[in-house]
């Protein structure tokens, strides 16, 4: 090999036979020479397969068939199997690894049995057959990697349809349509294939059961062997059979006394127990594991690797044994210094030990404390677990290249070499990756980092594809449906559980017939598998009437112009529930395979449940629980017999998780579906005992203990809202010091001039058939006249019940005619939305109501559980199943708040979004004005909850990089230099900014909110934040509850609770109108007339208007002076203290005149109705003597001068984001910014030599325009302008290279885009957020600034991923604009600001002037928005 190393080339095709022919050795001596120069070279740690190819070749010719030596020649042909399978000698050789292997197994049929060969004849076929299957997979993986380069090189072009905006860009990345495309396999060919392999196992098994040493040609081959089947086994999902592999290698080296070779193996036996959740075993064999360490020898290479894998593994054990000093071992290992050696061995131990810290991070506060985390260098559990992957896809490049994970990143001609141990690291490497992938997918699903986990997920399906690894593409197949489930996607979905049921259920086992006797029903219906009717039969014809639903006579009239119903197709189900718990068949005899089952049925389940169809999704999920109880002990028991240790069957906890997962998802459904009343309580107690007795470490298990826990808070505020006979939302309102008035409802004949005055008549199917009767104890009331104070009891409309039996079914409702030009309606009718009346069963009045809820408007009441039956839940009524449900303490709230702050603990050291956010917001619904501080922490942390996650990520990997770059000697003989402090500084600034993004490990506490009063204090003075959150006691719902919250530097923090329901505009009225107009202008995009689309353009332009006029008017009614900044006046304090003091004797019981401070800055803002309302809210028992106090006070203000100086920052959750607030009349002349969070202000506080500082230079400016070159009017009216632009640099009527982008953003103070969208196109948001942005970007395409929400995710959009990026200012759209009237805007703004003749002219006063510059001020005007903090011109 040193002769080689020198150049001497020629060394390589010369072997012994050669060297040895002047000695005249015989045959057999010359064979057995030959066999050791074979096993010399293969134990080199390098590339040999030239020098092995030469000595089989000659071993070949010796042993040729006709010599007789079939034995040997047969082992020649495996040896020449291994080498042809990884080396290409097709010049030399027309046979393959393949043929080779099968005329060896032929021969060794041919070779004669004896006692003395019978167990090298064992070894050899075993060892034959494993190769077999290795040499399969391997032509399957390189098939599978030639067809995805194939694919590659077509050149991917997107064919759907140009898009105008970039909200679906990012999920398209993640879109492969040819990602299944290499499933054509199956049970039945997985079944084939691996009969090799378990031929191979059952020969070992066989060969090893006798006592004693083995006659085989190599024992350490044969160890070799095993520990590649087990190898093997652990990459295609069988647990069971690799623990009898490595069972096998155990008891061969105990026999061989290699007490090294006995620990490995033990060591694999214990963690797949442990990944099977079976701890008692694992306990065994870790002991058994140690007490072989302890007789090795110290002194050996792999006794080190050995002892800290124990330690590892052990941390583990008392992990899943509830054992609180398992920390303490992984602290010991993560900083031993052997850990960082290199070696592929060695990276494999760190990615076990950063997977083992991902579970430590996922742990509730107590197993972890803060020290020890900050000690490991981890916070979050998704870094830890993000690193582990990388340092395994790390060896896979180093191992074998790009190819096999289909990587962008070139890893140059990298061949694998098979020497050494690398056959079976590759093997090892693969299931492990594959594992790690499917833990870090379900960890940012439970995150709802989405993006990443499809790209993870996507990623590992076509690795399971290439590698045919059939459990695995199940397994990932179902995670990427529950993904676009999260994403409300349910035909993507269903499409993707419909590709893991044809793995599963293809040819599982013979069909059965069973004919019944009976006489035959007429004609012989066409098979569903037959052909159709040819061209011409169904010409003209409709559709075949076996898949037209029937349709009742009720219907028939409004159908007649409508095409014929189809009927839905018939849903493919597993078959798996229905199979006997004793079942052989492959899907109930395989552990995995039932697992995957499993959870395809509960994947399945929430995907009825999504859409609409509860009766069928909960009893699915009962099923599938009801399956896992028996699962669990038949395996058991099997995993008893395989290890036969003598003691009792292992408590095998592998579907905890499962189970805990569907016991959550079925309270919370439960809460909103037919669930019985007597059943509810029982299933809470059940799932939180059996949650108790689950394993800390179990990964959704705080999600679902936290579940619950909300599930139960639910129904102890229902329980308590129907034991005092109000509605929910009353039982909230007692902790809030405003409480706004009932409307005014006006006389039910008196004509007005508005519709929506007259009182709405409610319509109700009776239940049962009854004679009709409205049920109520309430009194007559007199006719109030106009003006007159409003009654305690307000006039209830007309309820108007049908005698329909039985009720009518949703579908059977007649639609209400659509009004044709002006038509006026003086009794309106309440139903559902659009005029069609549907209600539910369960909501009839007779149940619903109750005399005590009269105190509320009745007609709001009834309209308000109307939209809560059709699924908007407002504020709704208590739910009458709640009203005998008996909870333990539901006398007062405090019951509901423990046990949502106990859900609130267990997740909040790394929360999903949507769960955490509903917690918040309930807990500062229940909290109210009792206590500000909390109750504005709540709310602060309730919004972008995922976007922190993401920013996590980012920072860490950015601190990652900097330290493996600061341990870079070449780095550290720089010496003390400028670039090393500003490295310094760097390093310090992303520090702070990761210790104020990371999320409190402390639950809620006295520290959090300690914390939270100093942020307060860290708000730039004269920033004004609001908060605005819509709240639902429903979860996954919209609800109708605004809460608004104000911050400000020292002063207390102000929330108000606007109940919107009991308005005449709910907010979520308002958004569906919002959504409507969007559509409506979608649509009209396609008119071809040029008067109708304007036409219809206009109109919706003046709708726009009237929405942001409600907005303003009549959602926040009196509030808007909350959303007006805070004027340097002292004397207005003193007033507030006056007024509160005066106010509190008139009954209003706040102490805090801070409120009240804020009322008064915003005088010139509140007209005498919002003063009314005001008045009522805060001294319901002297409205009339408060109203005089207050207007006394406002009116003293008004007269004084003084401008408001501030600015505000708008931060609004996943429901409001979409709405142009800065558009209403009190914001629309002041400077309106938004962010995702109080965080991200408080972020751009430690930026240093920012433009927000020191301003723009306007001659640093780079443009983009017209990148697609298709918007030539846009081109035209900028061009020249832009070009004429001293220091203006740009790109137009072309697309900008990535660098070009990175620099605009980087090097600039202005960037300008002038195309469509975001320009994501250009530079992906991925990218963006990983940059840090030192431009202010002016983004004028559509949607710019939209963030698109989908399912009860929190909303995504470019324009989260300039301000991760730190970008000073975004400018964007919040839809979709035409690019005439948006250049009109763009041009009218840039020519006023960059032309102002005041130095440090604000952007955002020309952002609200240009708004008039569109000839659709609202349609166009209203959609520019900033996000960021207001700049100005140097």
């Amino acid at each position: 090999m040193d002769s080689v190393k020198q150049g001497a080339e020629d060394l390589r095709l010369r072997t012994l036979k050669e060297e040895l022919s002047a000695h005249h050795l015989d045959t057999n001596t010359l064979v057995a020479v030959l066999f050791a120069e074979l096993k010399a070279y293969k134990s080199i740690r390098a590339d040999t397969g030239q020098e092995r190819y030469n000595v089989l070749c000659d071993l070949l010719e010796i042993c040729s068939e006709d010599s007789g030596r079939l034995h040997e020649r047969a082992a020649s042909l495996v040896e020449l199997a291994q080498v042809l399978c990884y080396h290409n000698y097709a010049q030399q050789t027309d046979c393959s690894a393949l043929d080779s292997v099968h005329e060896a197994l032929r021969l060794l049929d041919l070779v004669p049995r004896s006692a003395e060969n019978q167990e090298q004849l064992l070894d050899d076929r075993a060892q034959a057959l494993l190769w077999l299957y290795i040499c399969t997979l391997e032509s399957k993986l390189e098939e599978g990697i030639a067809r995805e380069q194939r694919v590659k090189a077509l050149g991917q072009k997107s064919l759907e349809d140009f898009e105008p905006n970039d909200l679906n860009y990012e999920s398209r990345l993640q879109e492969d349509a040819f990602l299944n495309s290499g499933i054509s396999f199956n049970l039945v060919t997985e079944l084939a294939q691996s009969k090799s392999l378990d031929d191979a196992l059952a020969l070992w098994k066989q060969l090893l059961a006798s006592q004693g040493v083995p006659a085989v040609r190599s024992l350490e081959q044969t160890v070799a062997s095993l520990h590649v089947t087990a190898a093997l086994y652990r990459l295609m999902a069988k647990p069971l059979q690799a623990v009898e592999s490595y069972l096998l290698v155990r008891g061969l080296c105990s026999t061989l006394g290699d007490d090294l070779g006995t620990a490995g193996a033990l060591c694999q036996v214990t963690k797949l127990l442990l990944q099977l959740e079976c701890p008692s075993y694992a306990q065994l064999f870790l002991e058994e594991t140690e007490s072989c360490l302890q007789r090795a020898d110290r002194d050996s290479d792999s006794y080190l690797l050995l002892q800290q894998t124990c330690l590892v593994l052990r941390s583990q054990l008392y992990c899943a044994s509830h054992r609180v000093n398992g920390t303490a071992l992984l602290l010991e290992v993560l900083q031993n210094p052997a850990l960082r050696k290199t070696g592929k061995v060695w990276y494999m131990l760190q990615a076990q030990v950063l997977q083992l810290t991902t579970i430590y991070l996922s742990l509730p506060p107590t197993h972890l404390s803060a020290h020890s985390s900050s000690r490991a260098g981890w916070k979050m559990p998704e870094t830890a677990l993000s690193e582990a992957h990388k340092l395994l896809r790390s060896i896979i490049l180093l191992l074998m290249g790009s190819d096999v994970l289909g990587s962008h990143k070139s890893t140059g001609d990298i061949q694998f070499m098979d020497c050494g141990d690398n056959v079976l690291q590759k093997w090892q490497v693969l299931a492990d990756v594959l594992g790690c992938s499917e833990h870090l997918v379900v960890l940012l699903s439970r995150v709802e980092v989405m993006c990443k986990a499809k790209a993870f997920c996507s990623e590992a399906i076509k690795l399971a594809v290439k590698l045919q690894a059939i459990r695995w593409c199940v397994s990932f197949l179902v995670l990427k449906a529950q993904l676009e489930l999260q994403q409300s996607e349910l035909e993507l979905s269903h499409w993707n559980l419909q590709q893991a049921l044809f793995l599963l259920e293809s040819g599982t086992g013979p069909l059965k017939i069973l004919p019944r006797k009976g006489k035959p029903e007429g004609s012989k219906q066409r098979d569903e598998g037959s052909e159709l009717p040819g061209e011409d039969e169904g010409f003209l014809k409709g559709p075949a009437l076996e898949f037209v639903a029937m349709v009742s006579g009720l219907e028939k009239a409004d159908d007649l112009s409508s095409s014929p119903q189809l009927k839905p197709k018939r849903k493919r189900r597993l078959a798996f529930l229905a199979h006997p718990a004793a079942c052989p068949c492959c899907l109930c005899s395989d552990l995995t395979l039932s697992s995957l089952c499993l959870h395809w049925l509960l994947c399945c389940a929430r995907g009825e449940l999504a859409a609409g169809s509860a009766a069928e999704g909960l009893g699915l999920i009962q099923a599938t629980l009801q399956r896992c109880g028996t699962v669990g002990p038949r395996f058991a028991v099997l995993l008893q017999d395989k290890l036969g240790k003598g003691h009792e069957a292992p408590a095998l906890k592998l579907l905890d998780d499962l189970v805990a997962t569907g016991y959550a998802t079925l309270a919370l459904h439960s809460l909103a579906g037919p669930w019985p009343k007597e059943k509810l309580e029982q299933h809470l107690k059940t799932s939180l005992s059996f949650l108790a007795s689950c394993s800390p470490h179990l990964p959704s298990l705080g999600v679902s203990r936290a579940s619950l826990l909300l599930a139960k808070a639910t129904a102890a505020v229902c329980c308590l809202a129907a034991k005092h006979g109000g509605s929910v939302d009353t039982i909230f309102a007692s902790a809030w010091a405003w409480q706004p008035a009932p409307l005014n409802i006006n006389d039910v004949f008196a004509l007005s001039d508005s519709d929506s005055e007259v009182p709405p008549v409610v319509i109700w199917p009776a239940a049962v058939p009854c004679t009709p009767c409205q049920k109520s104890s309430c009194p007559p009331t007199k006719t109030c006249a106009r003006g007159a104070a409003m009654p305690l009891r307000p006039r209830a409309p007309f309820t108007v019940f049908s005698e329909a039996s039985p009720p009518l079914s949703k579908s059977q409702l007649l639609k209400a005619p659509k009004a044709r030009g002006k038509i006026r309606s003086r009794l309106p009718v309440s139903g559902a939305g659009g005029g069609q009346v549907a209600p539910d069963t369960r909501c009839s009045p007779a149940t619903s109501l109750s005399p005590s809820c009269r105190s509320f408007p009745t007609e709001m009441i009834l309209c308000e559980q109307h939209r809560e039956c059709q699924g908007h839940h407002g504020a709704p009524l208590p739910d009458p199943r709640f009203s005998a449900l008996s909870l333990p303490d539901t006398s007062s709230l405090d019951t509901a708040c423990g046990f949502l702050k106990s859900a609130f603990s267990c997740i909040s050291h790394c929360p999903p979004g949507t769960l955490y956010s509903q917690l918040c917001q309930l807990l500062a619904l229940a909290t109210g004005d009792q206590d500000p501080i909390t109750t504005a922490y709540l709310l602060a942390e309730s919004v972008s909850v995922t976007t922190r996650h993401q920013l996590l990520s980012i920072i860490h990997r950015k601190l990652h990089k900097e330290k493996k770059s600061a341990a870079d000697v070449a780095g550290q003989l720089q010496g003390l230099t400028l670039q090393d402090e500003d490295a310094a500084s760097h390093h310090h600034h992303l520090a702070e900014l990761q210790d104020l993004f990371s999320f409190s490990p402390t639950g809620l506490g006295p520290q959090e909110c300690t914390s939270f009063s100093e942020q307060l204090q860290q708000i730039p003075a004269g920033v004004t934040v609001c908060v605005l959150t819509l709240v639902s006691i429903q979860p996954a719902s919209v609800g109708d509850t605004l809460l608004l919250t104000r911050l400000e530097r020292g002063s207390t923090p102000i929330t108000v609770r606007i109940p919107t329901a009991l308005t005449k505009t709910p907010l979520s009225s308002v958004l569906s109108d919002f959504d409507s107009i969007q559509k409506e202008q979608k649509d009209a995009s396609s008119y071809t007339d040029k008067r109708d689309w304007w036409l219809c353009r206009f109109e919706l332009d003046q709708r726009m208007k009237n929405l942001i006029e409600m907005l303003e008017m009549q959602v926040l009614g009196c509030w808007k002076a909350a959303l007006f900044p805070a004027a340097q006046d002292p004397l207005l304090a003193e007033e507030a203290a006056r007024l509160c003091a005066h106010l509190q004797q008139c009954g209003w019981w706040g102490k805090d005149p801070t409120l009240l401070k804020v009322v008064l800055n915003a005088a010139a803002l509140l007209s005498p109705a919002d003063v009314r309302a005001l008045a009522m809210g805060l001294c319901p028992a002297q409205p009339s003597k408060a109203k005089l106090l207050l207007q006394e006070a406002l009116d003293k203000q008004k007269n004084s001068t003084r401008e408001p100086g501030g600015s505000i920052i708008l931060v609004l959750d996943k429901h409001l984001q979409k709405l142009p607030w800065e558009s209403m009349a009190c914001l629309r002349d002041l400077p309106v910014t938004r962010l995702p969070s109080l965080r991200f202000l408080l972020s751009y506080t430690l930026q240093k030599n920012s433009v927000l500082c020191r301003g723009i230079n306007p001659s640093r400016t780079f443009y983009i325009l017209n990148p697609q070159n298709n918007l030539l009017s846009t081109e035209e009216r900028f061009r020249s302008w832009f070009e004429s632009e001293p220091g203006w640099r740009g790109v137009t009527g072309s697309v900008p290279s990535q660098e070009q982008m990175q620099a605009a953003l980087l090097e600039h103070d202005l960037y300008i885009y002038a195309g469509h969208g975001a320009g994501a196109r250009l530079l992906d948001g991925q990218t963006i957020a990983q940059l840090q942005c030192r431009a202010v970007a002016l983004l004028f395409g559509c949607s710019s600034a939209a963030l698109a929400v989908r399912g009860s995710l929190e909303g995504s959009g470019i324009v989260l991923k300039y301000i991760m990026a730190g970008c000073p200012l975004v400018l964007g759209n919040l839809w979709d604009v035409t690019d005439r009237d948006i250049d009109r805007y763009a041009e009218a703004l840039l020519r006023a600001w960059l032309g102002a003749p005041r130095p440090r002219a604000p952007l955002l006063h020309y952002v609200a002037e240009a708004r008039r510059a569109p000839r659709l001020q609202h349609l166009i005007g209203a959609a520019p928005v900033a996000y960021g903090l207001p700049v100005s011109l140097q």
